[in-house]
């Protein structure tokens, strides 16, 4: 046993325990660094769930650029800040030959120069989808339905201004199943219709 090990061997064995633990504290360190907050310095202001600014065709500018240099471009902001309004939902583009509508953006990609984009800079915060009990909040999943207990405040579907903070994104994303969520469950911001609506106010 650990007790009757020699003096050496249990240096070395305490010495991988603290390695691996540093290690695991580097990892959730990065980890928690890329996570979106809700005190980030998303926006350009307090929110403003109304304000949008529409980037137009960009006419004598390359054929294709990233979308997050032309959103920091057109509103004068850091890159960083516009690759978070990007991540976080918050830019549209207009498909007008295939959807005729307006698509969200909720990663980073490259956009042709005459596509037009909807920007809201002040994007609606949802801080109660940050919370780091989601596995203990999910009480039932089937084939059919998935019972959740939803924190307060949280909304079940993306708001116009914010793609990723609602409750299925938040689920998923706190049980790293976004693979068996979308094939095997179907649950996605399409088809997941909440059953009962409690005023959680």
């Amino acid at each position: 046993s650990f007790a009757l090990a020699p003096a050496r061997e249990k240096e070395m064995v305490a010495k991988s325990w603290v390695d691996d633990a540093r290690r695991t504290a580097r990892e959730r360190a990065e980890k928690d660094r890329q996570r979106h907050r809700v005190g980030d310095d998303v926006g350009t202001g307090p929110s403003s769930p109304n304000a949008y600014v529409e980037i137009r065709e960009r006419w004598d500018g390359a054929e294709e650029e990233a979308v997050n240099i032309v959103v920091a471009e057109e509103l004068d902001i850091s890159t960083e800040k516009a690759s978070r309004l990007v991540n976080l939902g918050a830019v549209w583009y207009y498909d007008e030959f295939e959807e005729r509508d307006w698509i969200r953006i909720m990663k980073p990609m490259k956009i042709r120069f005459d596509m037009v984009l909807r920007v809201f800079p002040n994007p609606e915060r949802y801080k109660t989808c940050y919370l780091d009990d989601w596995d203990e909040r999910i009480k039932k999943v089937d084939r059919d339905f998935v019972v959740v207990d939803k924190p307060p405040l949280l909304p079940c579907f993306p708001h116009v201004t914010n793609g990723k903070e609602n409750l299925s994104r938040a689920v998923a994303d706190g049980l790293n199943v976004r693979t068996v969520q979308e094939v095997e469950l179907g649950m996605d911001d399409k088809n997941m219709t909440p059953m009962t609506c409690i005023d959680d106010e």
